[in-house]
Order: C-alpha cells, then structure tokens, then sequence
C-alpha cells in the first residue's frame, strides 16, 4: 500500500456539543469496514469499522475550538493523526489496505479542502549556485541571506569547482527555510562554515519559527553562558526551548567546513557531525515539516550542499506497556511489557514470536539488548515474511553452560541451520546482540564480534522480531534497526574540466586503472573496508564474451577470488572462483538498455548482482572467507563491452575528492582555502586552494579531520595546480616550489608525522622527512622550466602518490618513483596534512586508503 495523507482543515465551533461532529473515513472497502477519525465533543479518537463493528484504535485526545490544519497520515501499518503540525494520536493496524476516503459532518463542524496526497521518497539537493540576490526556495524569515560567491573573481560555474554558497549575517536569529510541510521520516545534511562566534545549526520538521527540531552548534555565550560551547538537540516548541540531548564543551572552529545532519524517524532525533553520529533523542511532537537553516548572534556563516533525504529508522526502548498492541505484533505466544522490558515466552514447548517494523526494510541491522534468563533458546528474527519464512538467528545453552548460537532458515515452516557456533552461556546478564542481512550475507556480532554469518538469497528484505522457545520468559530491550546507507556516489567533475587533456590525468575514469600484462587492469588503490564494484553493460543482446573481476588479490591479481561473467544470447551467466574451484554459479537476464553488474564484497562474503530500471536479481552470493585476503581488485577484458572507462569502484574506506562541494574532511592549519582563480589571464577557471597573502613566509596548511592508520596511501590526480600565479606576465611567478605534503601527523605539527616535499629549496630537489630530520633527498625532484610561457608547466596538473606499508613508504611524482624510506621505528600518527610553503597551492582531486580511519576531531 502506497503512502499518502488526507489533509484537510477543521473547523471547530466555539461550543463542542455532542450533536457537533466530523467524521473522516479512510481505507473504505464499503459502509462497514474503514478507518476513521473522529472529532466530536472538543476531542478526537482514532479507529476501525470491520463488519459494521466500530473499534477505538486510539483515543482522546482534546481539540480546542477554532480552525486546526489536520493531516491523517498512513504508512503501511502507522495511522496517524496530526493536528497543526503535532503529533495528536497513532495508531497501529494492517487489516484494511486501500480504499476510498469519505467525510461526514453535523452540528456545524466544517471540514475544508479534503485532499489525498501520495507521499513519495524525497531527494533534494542544493549546491546555491545561482546569481546574487537571488534565494532559489528558500523563504528568508529572519536575518540578512544573500548567495555568495568566494573568492573567485569572476565565479564561472562551468569553470569551477563551485565557488558558491549561502551567506548569512545574524544580529539575532536568522532562518531561512525550504521544502514542504509534508515532509517527514527523512534527514537534513547541510554543510556549513561558521566564520564568527556565535551558534549555527539545521531546524527539521520546521512548522513556523517557533516550531521546530534544532541541531544547534554554538562556540561561545548562547543560552546559559555555558563555557566554549555546546552540541545541542532542542525541541522549539511554542518559542520555548528544551533541551533534548547535549554533549557540553564542544566548540566548534571557526572558518572550518563541517558537515552537519540532523535526522527525524519514528520519534527518534540523531545529529551528525562529519559524518560520525554525536547525539540521540526521542521525540514525537512535531512528525513532518520543512526544513531551515539557523544561525544565531553569529556576525558571519556560511552554508552549502543540502542533501535532504527519505530516511527510515526505528528505535524502541519499551516505555509504553501497550507497544504489542500496536506497534508490535505478537504471532505465537504471550508478549508482555513489564519495567520497560519486553518479556516473551511460549506456549508450551513451543516457540514465540512477536514482529514490528516495516515488511519493505531490506539491508538494515538489528541491535537490541537480549537476556535468555530460563528459557530454552531465544532469537531474534530478520526478513520476516510471514510465520513460515523468516531468517532466525537464536541462541541458548546445551549442558555445564556451554551454549550454542545457530543461524537458521525457515522457509515454509522448514528450519535449516546455515552456520553454528559454540559459547559460554551466561543466563541473566544482558548481551548486546547485532544481527545484518545484506543482499543475502547474514550476520550475527555480539558487541563488536562477529560471531556467526552466512550467505543465503532465500530473503531479500521484511519485518523484524523476537524469538523465544519454551514455557520461561526470555527478555528484551533498547531495540534499534538502522537501514545501510549505500557507499559515496563518484565525486563529482565540472563537465568542462573533461573536455581539457591537460585534466585528463584526474578527471578520467581510465586514470583509476592501472595496465597489467594480458589485458588485464588492477584498481590503483588498495580496499580495506568493503567496497562495490559496478560495471556499465550495453544491453545484453548486445553483449558477447566475458569479463572476470578478481576480487581480494594482490597487486599483480595472482591471488584472491574471481567472479567471471559471461554473456551469450542476452543471458548473463557469473561464476565465482577460488584457487580453479568453482564456488557458486547463477544467471539472469534484462530487456533494458544500460543494465549494471554490481559486484560487492561485503565482510566475507562475494555478492553479485544484475541491476535495471527494474529492479534487482541475485546471481551469486557466497563466502569466501579468508582464502582471499588481498587488498586489491582489478579486471581482464574478454569480449564484454565494459573497459576500464565504465568500471567504477566504491567504498566507504576509500576518500576521493574533487572539491566540488565544501571541504567538510580538512581543516585549515594556516592560511585561507577557498575556490581561488588559477590564472589571471583566464579568470574564473578555479579550484579549491590555499594562500596565505600575509603571513611571512606565506605557509598555507590544510589538515585531514579524520587518522589515517596501517598501511596508507594518499594519492593526488595532479592535485596540486603548479602554484598561483603571482606576478603578471612571464615568468608569471616569483618563487615557483613546495608542493608538500605529511602523513602520520598529530593534525597540528608538521613535524610530528612524515612530509613529503617536492621542489623544495627554491625548486632544487626533492626530500622525505621524518620530523625535522631530511632521511632521503634528490635533485631530480624539481619543476622544469617554470615559467608561464612553458604551457607543459603552466597548464600541468603534478600527480603525487604516497604509500606507507609498515616501516617502507614509497613517494612518487608523475608516476616516476623519486625516493625510498625503511623506518625501522615507523611513526603511528594518522593526521593528513596538504601544504606549501612561501607560496600558494590549489588541489583538484585528493584519493586515500588506509588499513584503518578513525574520526580525529
């Protein structure tokens, strides 16, 4: 059943007698059997007609009188009525699907403008590249807003990283919001640049100025006085303020990007920074809204890249004795909510189970806390179909303590263990259990171990639940479900900025790819976190040969796995291989033009998968365990259409970036990084960069937020631009040197990790340091002929490449490797560091992987 509203307006007579009512039927099969809400006597109640009989669904809640914007919303099982803008009543009830809506009055109740409006998925963006004065869909309700181009001179957005953002000047609070009042279960990521003292944040759910969800981010002052800032979620309610949760003392920085989200579902509010989630609370007042910027007694800020998008997440921590007659459905057994915990037991020696959630949700991860306490096994439950189709995962003890875990299928009431594994069973103590399914890999962690997984394809997606076999009480609490968000899309490049040869080294898809001997190609990065590999087909009729993909090899693809996909006839046929055995075979076949093969390698599982505009079918899915422990993937061509052009590679350990949007990852060091001009003969032709116009001598320095660990490599597609020029005509600059770079850092001293630096000492060579100390130099290393009349100098984009594997780090520039280093004393910092020194430096492209990233502040 497809979602919707019906939003109307109440009109409430001063005197709400019992011959005074409205009525709003919804899901009506026929006059007996609908949903309704009902308004009558200052109150309104929620509930259901079956066969005539009327049953309260939930109820009563006070309606003062006067004119209420009403909105009844329904998803999936959720009914929900919504009175100005709060939550008033939810119920929870599947029996009745679609159907028509009705209304009926009486008494002088009116009911005005009846609407159903299907609510779809949102996706919004905005990059605020338009012209000044000019707002796009932000409605400005208080403060001075006005788009903002940097420091480029002539902003050129066909030429230019993007050099826009959204300003603003808060004497007070200023507000500028976007989006529509509908809106809800989604979130709101802004990036944004305070560039003053003061407060700045994102409001959700936004119903006027004095309604609304805060993530409220403040470095001085602010409510309270409270000392060097706080991280806050508040609840604006009436234009009063509460705060919901706060993590004290956390200023932030001013002039820095950071990359803030706040997020809305199911009664539950979380707040990101960069990334990394800081704060959680749960509220269910305002359920839908807009969206709005915030700042606050902040002279100046700015803001860019809005990402606003449907978001799904469920969290329940048992405070309502009545959540199984609601929002939990008991199958089998007696469910019972005591003390905030859920107890569960069955019937007999039988088993229980009791499901929530949404039968849409597919690759999520289920926590919750479980206590077997006396009962003979307890579980929990993904993929819920049905009562005879689920994946279980459950658990309990066997003799003298010793228990087993088992993953299992049920698929048509038949049970089939998947994988098992044995443990110390401890009865009555709360384990903290997470299980995942993902595309077929299933997995069970207790903590942050992973203890038991699977592959299976039986399930794609469905409800939760709760498992428990005999006559005692098994216990449950502080449940949460988190749908996977997929990895970073490719970054994104000025379409001009690929027509150039002199980008081609960065902008080209083919430069990600490194040529082996026999028409093979391997990534030129090492993966260390899962990763997807997708590669571009042309339709399948018109595809014949293979392609294989190996996947967790070495740099020389000798070892690993290898997924071969062969097509024929317009069916596409894979084969997943380990050491010449074949492991796992499927096919399938698609009538669309452009269909993807996806591939990922997800924990140790391989997965494969044909994708069209129509959906998605499972070729493979398989456990190759530890047998391929590479870093590396690569590909060889036999006959299929797709080269190294339409073979793309994605990861959530893997960084790459253009810039194309605000540098949340960096933090300036020294000097000032913005969307700068390179040359003043052509302006407008711009890229992110550093300059330092007063320091003596001009040392611009832009740090990585986050640490790099283990075996590292920073790599830049000719990032760093040749330097800006500084001085009118030929030789066009003064002092061309030091495009530099550190890794292994402390995010402060350059001195504390190891710098890289090339054309160092007035452009006479190039060095490693280890701290202060130079541990390998050469002269080779410089610019040649560095003047503006040179075009292979003045349009050149240089490529630098670091590696760190232990003690041995490798530095290159242009693909030349220039110096050596074994340190038998490696240093364990992780800060990444960009910089020059005594001159300026603009970067089009930054790539790094790392055995380890952790966020560093």
């Amino acid at each position: 059943m497809a979602p919707y509203d019906c939003v109307f307006t109440l009109v409430a007579p001063d005197d709400w007698g019992g011959e005074r009512a409205a009525q709003v039927a919804l899901c009506m099969r026929d006059e007996r059997n609908f949903y309704y809400a009902e308004f009558l006597g200052g109150a309104a109640w929620l509930g259901r007609c079956m066969d005539g009989r009327r049953s309260p669904l939930a109820g009563r809640a006070a309606i003062a009188p006067g004119r209420h914007d009403i909105a009844i919303q329904r998803r999936g099982r959720l009914l929900q009525l919504v009175c100005d803008g709060r939550r008033l009543l939810t119920a929870y009830d599947d029996r009745l699907d679609d159907g028509k809506v009705a209304m009926a009055t009486e008494g002088g109740v009116e009911l005005e403008g009846l609407m159903v409006q299907p609510i779809a998925d949102i996706h919004v963006d905005d990059d605020f590249t338009r012209a000044p004065g000019e707002t796009g869909e932000w409605e400005v309700i208080s403060g001075r807003w006005q788009s903002s181009g940097e420091l480029a001179e002539r902003p050129k957005p066909e030429l230019s990283a993007n050099p826009f953002s959204y300003h603003v000047q808060a004497e007070i609070r200023a507000l500028a919001a976007a989006g529509y009042d509908f809106w809800d279960s989604y979130s709101f990521r802004c990036a944004v640049r305070p560039s003053a003292d003061g407060a700045v944040g994102l409001a959700i759910c936004f119903q006027d100025e004095d309604n609304y969800y805060l993530l409220r981010w403040s470095r001085t002052g602010g409510a309270g006085g409270e000392p060097g800032g706080r991280l806050q979620l508040i609840k604006v309610e009436g234009g009063r303020w509460q705060v919901l949760a706060e993590e004290a003392r956390a200023p932030y920085q001013p002039d820095v990007w950071y990359d803030l989200k706040i997020a809305a579902a199911g009664g539950c509010l979380e707040a990101y920074v960069d990334g990394h989630r800081r704060l959680q609370a749960m509220d269910d007042t305002f359920p839908r809204g807009r969206v709005a910027l915030y700042a606050e007694a902040c002279e100046s800020a700015f803001f860019d890249d809005v990402h606003v998008r449907s978001h799904e997440r469920y969290v329940e921590d048992f405070a309502s004795p009545r959540v199984t007659e609601g929002r939990c459905r008991p199958v089998r057994g007696r469910w019972t909510v005591d003390a905030e915990h859920l107890y569960g037991s069955a019937r007999g020696d039988g088993d229980a189970h009791i499901v929530t959630g949404k039968p849409s949700w597919e690759d999520y991860v289920l926590e919750a806390l479980v206590k077997l306490k006396q009962a003979r096994r307890v579980g929990l439950i993904l993929c819920y179909q049905g009562p005879d189709d689920y994946y279980l995962v459950r658990w309990g003890t066997t003799r003298r303590g010793q228990g087993t875990r088992e993953l299992i299928r049920v698929a048509g009431g038949e049970q089939q263990v998947l994988a098992t594994a044995t443990f110390r069973c401890v009865r009555n103590r709360f384990e903290r259990i997470r299980v995942g399914c993902h595309r077929g890999h299933i997995t069970l962690s207790v903590g942050d171990r992973l203890m038991l997984e699977a592959t299976d394809t039986t399930f794609a997606g469905g409800q939760v639940g709760f498992y428990v076999q005999g006559p005692d009480q098994a216990c449950f609490d502080d449940v949460s479900v988190r749908l996977r968000e997929p990895p970073p899309p490719p970054p994104a490049i000025t379409a001009q900025f690929t027509e150039e040869d002199t980008m081609t080294g960065w902008v080209s898809p083919e430069a990600c790819w490194l040529t082996l001997a026999d028409n093979k190609y391997v990534h030129d990065l090492p993966l260390f976190a899962d990763y997807c590999i997708e590669v571009q087909l042309k339709g399948l009729a018109e595809e014949t040969g293979r392609l294989d993909l190996y996947l967790g090899a070495d740099e020389g693809l000798e070892r690993g796995a290898r997924l071969r996909a062969s097509c024929d006839g317009g069916v596409l046929t894979a084969e997943l291989a380990l050491d010449g055995q074949v492991l796992a075979t499927g096919e399938a076949t698609s009538e669309m033009p452009s269909p993807r093969l996806v591939v990922e390698r997800h924990g140790s599982a391989v997965i494969a998968s044909l994708v069209d505009e129509r959906g998605e079918s499972v070729l493979v899915a398989h456990q190759v365990g530890a047998a391929a422990p590479g870093n590396y993937v690569g590909f060889e061509r036999g006959g299929l259409s797709a080269g190294p052009g339409q073979i793309r590679v994605r990861s959530d350990g893997l960084l790459d970036q253009t810039f194309s949007g605000a540098a949340t990852g960096w933090r300036p060091g020294t000097g000032i990084w913005e969307v700068h001009d390179r040359w003043p003969c052509s302006p407008g032709w711009s890229w992110f960069g550093g300059r330092d116009p007063e320091g003596d001598p001009k040392h611009p320095i832009l740090w990585s937020k986050d640490l790099w660990t283990g075996e590292v490599v920073l790599e830049f597609w000719s990032v760093w631009s040749g330097l800006i020029m500084d001085l009118p005509a030929a030789p066009g600059y003064s002092d061309p040197s030091d495009l530099n770079c550190t890794i292994g850092g402390d995010g402060r001293d350059l001195c504390s990790g190891y710098s890289f630096v090339y054309a160092g000492d007035h452009n006479t060579c190039a060095k490693i340091m280890r701290g202060n100390d130079v541990v390998a130099e050469t002269p080779e290393g410089h610019f040649i002929n560095p003047i503006s009349a040179n075009a292979d100098f003045h349009r050149h984009w240089f490529k630098t490449r670091v590696h760190k594997r232990g003690g041995h780090i490798e530095y290159y520039v242009d693909d030349e490797l220039l110096l050596e280093y074994d340190d038998p004393q490696p240093l364990s910092g992780g800060g990444i560091a960009l910089w020059s020194y005594n001159n300026g430096v603009l970067i089009s492209r930054v790539r790094i992987s790392a055995e380890h990233r952790a966020p560093g502040g």
